[in-house]
């Protein structure tokens, strides 16, 4: 009767896992809605041990007798909680009816964690921390402002119980899905209970300081913390150290699918992780600013602005909705100096509709003034049709799938040569038709002239299969453009035992044909195991190390006319220009067929050495690292970070230094950076490009270097956008600028909202019009204020 009053009340449909939860005390998620049955059994237990020892000086002879209903009361309670004697109260708390109550709840909160998504994971985790329950605890008071209307107490009992509020539709407002459980309206960046909500949290900081002695005021005119955009609020008078406090609130999304994982695990994650981003934004301000406040110069007074156009600094791309898998493609690909030079230099014909798209992103990454550009016009053309748009997809498959449509065209008697200037392959040799590593050639078709594809990112490779019965050899000759390189099984299993459990997992590729097994030679798995790194070096020697075909796996020998044991080894006969290797994240596993990523460290260095089947080895030097961040390949998120591959390219462009690329965000970072551990544990790196260092590859690609040797019609539209920017720049319009990066518009879901830093890529400098600005969620310190 009580739940069927309270879907009355709430108008909330709740099933028997929410009632459950609503059934626990606030402190452990639920709504303090408590069934006698519930509480009886522990009230009773505890009861009794507190009155043991006054029933013992009164009446010692029923002694025993208590002792036993007490031990048929302890043995009910352990049969309906499932727990061991070890987790009962002792001592003192045995009479206490908070700790017995306190071991059933723990027991009714694991019960509905374990079969939960991440979602409800991240829900339950978050409601039974505190504070989240004040809204149900606090004396509705209408003049204090703690009277809830009716709508909102539904809505926040169906977000606490994951239960739904609506229907499915569409967002009136930004035109986004509208999922059941309401989600969206924590993140709609139209919603007008957004700004209201956000308005009303920094109305309670500005009173809060007040009251501490510390005048504040909202909107200040005249700071800037470097990018055009200001705080909520600064506090007249020095807060500290002769600084002025600055303040900006963020209302966080803990569903958010770039934060459900890390949320899923441990509370507050979403909170921190916006905490540090606003501290990183924040940054140059604190470090600048001096210990009195002063006013802001004009802007005829401004330093010089920063040249957007320098070829120097980095393009971001915009987030189109989950498109990060192939924004870090782009990116990667960008950062080869010889692919980047013939595509730029290339004359692509209607017949070549995803060179054109790649030319025309290389062209504004390389020669357009503003930070950002909009890839909108390549995934409407380069995205295969399988790639369902607004969905999460993996980069190494969107890099294959690109390659493989690009070669295509390559091979269209219609389609021109890629580059004015027609080279060969590093050895010399013709090459066959590109196909995978397990894949094989027609040698006898005839080929047309070698596309950037064959000359720059595919090499020859040799599969033989030896039969161990009769010393037979069959040797099959086939192009390779990428390697996967999977992990070793004894380290993996130690990373993933305490997840899997027993039945283990057995690493296997995302998408394509598997490879080989990996038999890693070494001893067995220990505690510690998973403090070992691996290099790629070490994944690729084992890779290339012959494999004993038995069992299950024999090979079928012509001679033998019957399955023997076999080995089969991979050597690589010609290595390519560019080689891409991708490390297999994710495995598969064996009992419940599920598909999880695989943290297993792997150390990344510079150079790579490449063992060949005749001569000296080939030595490459990494130039592209795309990171995945994330538990599961159908969410998270992708960055990468790069640098120029050096050999010839855009004016300007170094050829040491490393950058994050995140999105929007571009940012200068060390080395030790890119090439580190990784900040979070979820963080990745996935697929790693190498450019092969050999004297006579150095100097094949001559690039083009300067706007004014782009082909005409793309050299006019990278200058027409260049003038309209310089226009909007020169313009005392609105701060925002067309493409550039707001720092409060979020990614699609799966991509996670503003997952990276968030740095701006650089200051730039804008104007305003008097009156509210726009704001984005930060904090800092050091004030600027115009007079």
């Amino acid at each position: 009767m009580v739940r069927s009053t309270l879907e009355a009340v709430c108008n909330v449909a709740i099933n028997p896992a929410a009632w459950e939860q609503a059934s626990l005390p606030v402190k452990f998620g639920g709504l303090g809605i408590r069934s006698v049955e519930a509480l009886a059994l522990p009230a009773y237990i505890a009861s009794v041990n507190a009155a043991r020892p006054l029933i013992r000086s009164i009446c010692p002879s029923v002694t025993d007798e208590l002792s036993d209903t007490l031990e048929t009361a302890v043995s009910a309670f352990l049969h309906r909680t499932g727990v061991d004697r070890q987790q009962l109260p002792d001592g003192e708390l045995v009479s206490s009816q908070r700790a017995w109550d306190t071991v059933a709840c723990t027991v009714v909160q694991s019960r509905l964690l374990v079969p939960a998504n991440q979602i409800d994971r991240a829900r339950l985790i978050a409601a039974g921390q505190p504070h989240t329950a004040a809204w149900i605890q606090a004396v509705p008071v209408p003049s204090l402002g703690l009277h809830l209307d009716d709508e909102t107490v539904r809505v926040a009992v169906a977000l606490r119980l994951g239960a739904p509020v609506c229907e499915p539709h569409r967002c009136r407002l930004c035109a986004r899905p509208v999922t059941p459980l309401g989600h969206h309206g924590l993140s709609c960046q139209k919603s007008a209970g957004r700004h209201s909500r956000h308005a009303h949290l920094n109305d309670v900081v500005r009173r809060a300081l007040s009251g501490a002695g510390f005048p504040a005021i909202l909107e200040p005119v005249g700071l800037d913390r470097g990018d055009g955009r200001r705080p909520d609020g600064i506090t007249v008078f020095p807060f500290r150290e002769g600084k002025c406090l600055t303040w900006d609130a963020t209302c966080v999304d803990t569903f958010a699918d770039h934060i459900a994982v890390e949320s899923a695990l441990k509370p507050g994650a979403a909170a921190r992780q916006a905490e540090e981003r606003k501290r990183q934004r924040y940054a140059d301000l604190a470090r600048s600013g001096k210990r009195s406040t002063r006013a802001t110069p004009p802007k005829a007074d401004s330093p010089t602005e920063i040249n957007l156009g320098n070829s120097c600094y980095r393009r971001g791309l915009v987030n189109l909705g989950n498109t990060c898998f192939m924004n870090t493609v782009l990116q990667a690909l960008f950062h080869s100096d010889q692919l980047r030079g013939e595509v730029l230099a290339a004359r692509p014909s209607p017949s070549r509709p995803h060179l054109a798209a790649l030319q025309r992103v290389f062209a504004f990454l390389a020669f357009s003034e503003r930070p950002v550009y909009s890839p909108g016009e390549f995934q409407r053309t380069a995205l295969p049709p399988c790639f369902e748009r607004g969905r999460q997809h993996d980069c190494s498959e969107f890099l294959r799938c690109f390659l493989d449509a690009l070669h295509e065209e390559e091979r269209s008697p219609a389609a021109s040569p890629a580059a004015p200037v027609a080279q060969t392959d590093p050895d010399g040799q013709a090459q066959g038709e590109v196909v995978r590593e397990h894949g094989t050639g027609d040698a006898g078709a005839e080929e047309p002239p070698a596309g950037l594809v064959r000359r720059l990112l595919t090499g020859r490779a040799e599969t033989t299969f030896t039969c161990l019965t009769c010393g037979g050899a069959s040797r099959h000759e086939n192009s390779v453009t990428d390697l996967h390189l999977a992990l070793p099984e004894s380290v993996t299993r130690s990373l993933t035992a305490a997840a899997a459990g027993a039945g283990g997992a057995e690493t296997a590729p995302a998408f394509g044909p598997a490879p080989r097994p990996v038999g890693w030679r070494g001893t067995p798995p220990t505690d510690n195991q998973t403090e070992i790194e691996l290099t790629v070096s070490q994944l690729l020697l084992d890779y290339l190390t012959p494999e004993r075909l038995c069992g299950d796996n024999q090979y079928y020998c012509t001679k033998c006319t019957g399955l023997r044991d076999a080995e089969r080894q991979l050597r690589l006969l010609s290595p390519p220009a560019n080689l891409v290797v991708s490390l297999m994240r994710f495995a598969v596993d064996r009992r419940t067929g599920a598909r999880r990523k695989v943290l297993t460290p792997v150390e990344l260095t510079e150079w790579l050495t490449v063992p060949l089947a005749t001569g000296p080895p080939a030595q490459y030097r990494l130039y592209a690292v795309i990171v995945h961040a994330g538990h599961s390949l159908d969410a998270g998120h992708y960055f990468s970070f790069c640098r120029a591959s050096g050999g010839g390219g855009i004016d300007g462009m170094d050829d040491t230094g490393w950058w994050r690329l995140d999105d929007t965000s571009a940012v200068p970072v060390p080395a030790a950076t890119a090439l580190g551990r990784p900040r979070r544990s979820t963080e990745a790196a996935y697929t790693l490009l190498y450019r092969l260092t050999d004297a006579a590859v150095a100097g094949a690609a001559g690039g083009l270097s300067a706007l004014a040797a782009l082909p005409g019609p793309l050299r006019a539209a990278v200058e027409r956008d260049n003038a309209v920017f310089r226009r909007e720049r020169q313009s005392r319009t609105a701060g925002a600028l067309p493409m550039v990066h707001d720092g409060r518009t979020p990614p699609g879901a799966g991509c996670g909202g503003d997952s990276g830093p968030g740095v701006p890529r650089m200051r730039q400098p804008t104007t305003r019009r008097s009156g509210p600005s726009r704001r984005t969620a930060t904090t800092a310190s050091t004030a600027r204020r115009r007079p």
